[in-house]
């Protein structure tokens, strides 16, 4: 057998990417419970939640700078988990970048090339090639400093793609720019990974930004997988109150469930007592009551006195340009939330609330409220 290619990305085809019961504990803290999850060769994956949730330990487990307590990482046929850091040929961008100030954009994409003993030709045309790849032909004699935060995120992705990575790993890459930057800039970065074609893991709490990036999300919850799929599905059918409420707004209100044939219906007194056809969460098909989940996107707002409308109250106005925000008080003391175009309502201003035509509310079993 030759040796073996000391660039990972070179004789390398596009591998599936396994997780498979990946579990950590920090003392007694239960940080990952056995988080399972395949990703597809070239796919791009957003693992998004809140604080705490182990989505940052789960990424550094990826990197190995953390060991599982159990479980494995595979790629291909590959334990990968059982190599070192820099054996797993995996490119890496930081949250905050990590580039040297001292050294030139080319001094700091050919940074993670030097421990692979190369020509210094075939350095340079790696760097090249890499600035290429994020449109920053011609940057490598440019310092740093003199650098937009959205070309420096550019840079540290050149620096991870320089090696020719068979997965790159992305740890909240837009995190420290500004809201208008951070924008532009994921929009850019959508464009440039769409383009390379590499598998790609990200880590994110912005659900924007898993949204935009990932062609599937991974949402975590304490520790466990709550849901895996599109952003249109998480959104469309979440799985659980978590997912839902997370990925959207949107209200919980109490509801009685019948059926018409194969139609699930339920009647929530909340909005009046009517009837609606529902979509029921696992585990809520067969149950007599639960709680269904209405987004704002799914409510009118119409005059006061409106025929089949709950009489409510504008408590809270949330104006975003073409769009607002109400949150209505209704009659029974349930609050919901209404996405309102054009003009947007009054504070303290009586409304009436109806469900949309064509509105068809998440269904959730009592069950779930316990999890």
């Amino acid at each position: 057998m030759g040796p073996r290619d000391p660039r990972p990305g070179r004789g390398h085809a596009l591998s599936r990417f396994v997780l498979d019961g990946i579990t950590k504990s920090f003392g007694a803290e239960r940080v990952l419970a056995g988080v399972s999850l395949a990703i597809e060769p070239g796919e791009i994956v957003a693992l998004l939640g809140p604080s705490g949730s182990g989505k940052t330990t789960l990424l550094r487990i990826l990197a190995g700078f953390e060991t599982a307590d159990a479980g494995e990482i595979r790629l291909a046929a590959e334990r990968v988990d059982r190599l070192r850091p820099e054996r797993r040929g995996f490119g890496m961008v930081f949250q905050h970048y990590a580039l040297f100030p001292h050294l030139t954009v080319g001094g700091n994409v050919a940074f993670g090339l030097e421990s692979m003993r190369l020509a210094r030709a075939e350095v340079a045309a790696r760097v090249a090639a890499a600035l290429a790849r994020v449109d920053l032909d011609g940057f490598e004699r440019r310092r740093v400093g003199e650098l937009s935060g959205g070309q420096q995120q550019r840079v540290a992705l050149a620096r991870a793609l320089a090696p020719e990575p068979r997965v790159l790993l992305l740890d909240e890459p837009l995190s420290n720019l500004d809201p208008g930057l951070r924008e532009r800039t994921r929009r850019e970065l959508a464009a440039r990974l769409g383009e390379i074609g590499i598998t790609t893991v990200l880590v994110t709490h912005e659900q924007e930004e898993a949204f935009e990036l990932g062609r599937r999300v991974a949402l975590l919850e304490r520790g466990r997988l709550a849901q895996v799929g599109t952003p249109a599905e998480l959104y469309r059918a979440p799985a659980t109150r978590f997912v839902a409420s997370f990925v959207g707004r949107g209200a919980l209100l109490p509801a009685r469930v019948a059926h018409r044939g194969d139609e699930l219906l339920a009647e929530c007194a909340a909005l009046g007592g009517g009837v609606v056809a529902v979509a029921a969460a696992p585990g809520a098909e067969a149950i007599a009551a639960g709680e269904i989940f209405v987004r704002p996107e799914e409510i009118d707002l119409v005059a006061a006195g409106t025929p089949e409308s709950v009489p409510g109250t504008v408590g809270v106005v949330r104006f975003a340009g073409p769009v607002s925000w109400a949150t209505v008080a209704l009659a029974g003391g349930a609050e919901i939330e209404a996405l309102v175009s054009g003009a947007p309502p009054a504070i303290g201003e009586r409304v009436g609330v109806r469900l949309r035509p064509g509105a068809r509310p998440r269904l959730f079993a009592a069950e779930d409220a316990a999890r």
